[in-house]
């Protein structure tokens, strides 16, 4: 009897576990999109929502044309963010991710996937990386890492 009651014991401890994990990836999985629906409809306001807005925060990139870079903090990004979404030939659309990848630690969590976008008007594969922090609550992307 002790054995069958620590087994249902153990088995909805696992079963709420999994249940939290879940709301979790789901919850940076929906910060990650807001990230990206900000920049195509070209609202730095609500970009800045989804950013910790650090001073050690970094944005790194390779674009298909070669352009790459690396740029350390919130006010750089930033005004590079913005030089982006007000840029004439801002000619980037997302399609969909595919083969997410995350691992939550506490308040710190990165998440890896694949973005199938339009660019340049070329459909191309972005592969992607995240690291975000929870503040108040709020996951927020600290690091955001692509190579299109």
């Amino acid at each position: 009897m002790k054995l069958s009651f620590l087994s249902a014991v153990l088995f909805c401890t696992v079963a709420v576990a999994q249940n939290a994990a879940s709301i979790e990836e789901a919850k940076i999985k929906k910060v990650i999109l807001a990230e990206t629906t900000a920049y195509e409809q070209e609202s730095l306001e609500a970009w800045e929502d989804t950013v910790t807005k650090s001073s050690e925060m970094a944005f790194i990139y390779g674009l298909a044309d070669g352009n790459r870079g690396h740029v350390i903090g919130y006010n750089n990004i930033k005004t590079l963010v913005q030089e982006w979404m007000n840029g004439e030939e801002d000619t980037y659309q997302f399609l969909e991710r595919s083969d997410w990848n995350i691992k939550i630690n506490g308040n710190q969590a990165w998440a890896t996937f694949r973005e199938k976008a339009i660019v340049a008007g070329e459909t191309t594969i972005g592969e992607e990386i995240r690291i975000l922090e929870k503040i108040d609550g709020k996951w927020k992307l600290d690091v955001i890492a692509f190579i299109f």
